[in-house]
C-alpha cells in the first residue's frame, strides 16, 4: 500500500486557490499519489498568471514575465529604457499558458467559490457559494492571498497577521501606431506609474496593433481603488503619455481597459516557506509566505507539497 493511502483509499486534499502556489502544490501531491482537487472562484486557473485576450492581442495583465532562472516558460531577452538587455522567461503563447501547463496533472474546479469550511469527525467539508457541500477531505491547503486566508481560516489569522499586500490598477492599451521607443519595458520613478511592458515585443505575439500593459504604483492604486475602471483607464493612459514624454502626441488608443488587483504584490512577507497546522490538518502557501511574485509562489507551493508528502497518509 502506498504510504499516501489508507484502507479508505488515497489521502484526499483540497487546495483552495488555483494560482501558482496552489497548482504547484496540487500537481506535486497528485503525482505523489494523493487524491487532490483544486478550487478557484475564477473562470480559469492561474491567479496572477492572467492573460486578457482581445482578437489577436494578448495582455499579460498580472505577472508580465518570470525570472531568468525560472524553469517555466520560454527565454526572452527584453530591452529596458537604458538599452540594457535583460534575460527573462515568458509563457508561450501567453503567461496563462504556464498555468495551463501546471494544471495538467491535477483536477481543477473553476468558478467555484468556497465560502466556508467545517471539520467533522476529523475531516474537512467545504461550503460553496451555491450552497453545495463538498468533501470530506483529510487536508485543506489554502493558497490564496493572505487577507483571504483569514476569512476562511480565522484560527490562523494571528499566525499570518504580519503579512501585508498591495493593490494594483493595471491598464491594457493597444495603439494603431508603433510608439517611437526602442525599449520593451520601463520602470518609472513616478507617483502614479510603476512599470510598462510592450506586449507585442514578446515572442510569438502579433506586432500590430501595438499593445502595452501599464502598472500603477501601490500608493496610487490604494488611493484610487474604488474608482470606476473606465475613469482609471483614461487617467492611466494620460499619465502614460506624459511619463513617456509624448503628451498630446501619444497615438490614439484603439482599445483600452483597466483591471484592479486587490492583492497584487507582497509588501511584507511572512518569512516562512509555508504554514502547517498538523492538529487541524490545515496548511497555507503562497508567495506572501516567502517573498513576492510567481517564483516565490512556486517555491512555497512546492515546499508545502514536500512537507505533506513526508507526513503521508492521514497523519
Amino acid at each position: 500500500m502506498n504510504k499516501n493511502q489508507s484502507v479508505d483509499g488515497p489521502t484526499r486534499v483540497a487546495v483552495i486557490g488555483a494560482g501558482v502556489a496552489g497548482l504547484t502544490c496540487g500537481g506535486a501531491l497528485a503525482r505523489a499519489g494523493f487524491d487532490v482537487e483544486l478550487f478557484d472562484k475564477d473562470e480559469r486557473p492561474g491567479g496572477r498568471l492572467a492573460t486578457h485576450r482581445v482578437d489577436s492581442l494578448r495582455f499579460d495583465y498580472g505577472a508580465p514575465f518570470l525570472a531568468a532562472d525560472s524553469t517555466l516558460g520560454q527565454s526572452w531577452h527584453l530591452v529596458d529604457k537604458s538599452g540594457s538587455v535583460k534575460p527573462v522567461r515568458v509563457g508561450m503563447p501567453d503567461m496563462n499558458s504556464v498555468a495551463r501547463e501546471l494544471a495538467r496533472d491535477v483536477a481543477v474546479r473553476c468558478g467555484c467559490q468556497v465560502t466556508g469550511m467545517t471539520r467533522l469527525q476529523g475531516r474537512w467539508h467545504l461550503g460553496e457559494m451555491s450552497g453545495q457541500i463538498i468533501g470530506p477531505f483529510d487536508w485543506v491547503a489554502l493558497t490564496m492571498p493572505a487577507p483571504q486566508v483569514k476569512l476562511l481560516a480565522p484560527m490562523l489569522s494571528a499566525r499570518i497577521a504580519s503579512v501585508r499586500m498591495n493593490p494594483c490598477w493595471t491598464l491594457m492599451a493597444a495603439f494603431g501606431e508603433k510608439l517611437p521607443v526602442e525599449f520593451d519595458t520601463i520602470s518609472f520613478n513616478d507617483p502614479i506609474l510603476a512599470r510598462a511592458v510592450r506586449e507585442t515585443a514578446k515572442p510569438g505575439r502579433v506586432t500590430r496593433p501595438e499593445a502595452w500593459t501599464i502598472y500603477a504604483t501601490p500608493d496610487f492604486s490604494r488611493a484610487q481603488f474604488e474608482q470606476p475602471a473606465g475613469r482609471m483607464a483614461a487617467a492611466l493612459l494620460q499619465r502614460f503619455g506624459e511619463a513617456m514624454g509624448f503628451g498630446l502626441a501619444l497615438p490614439r488608443a484603439r482599445y483600452m481597459t483597466a483591471h484592479r488587483w486587490r492583492f497584487a504584490r507582497v509588501a511584507t512577507p511572512l518569512g516562512e516557506d509555508y504554514v502547517l497546522d498538523p492538529q487541524q490538518h490545515l496548511a497555507l502557501a503562497g508567495d506572501w509566505c516567502v517573498g513576492d511574485g510567481v517564483d516565490a509562489a512556486r517555491r512555497s507551493g512546492a515546499m508545502l507539497a514536500v512537507a505533506l508528502a513526508r507526513r503521508g497518509g492521514r497523519n
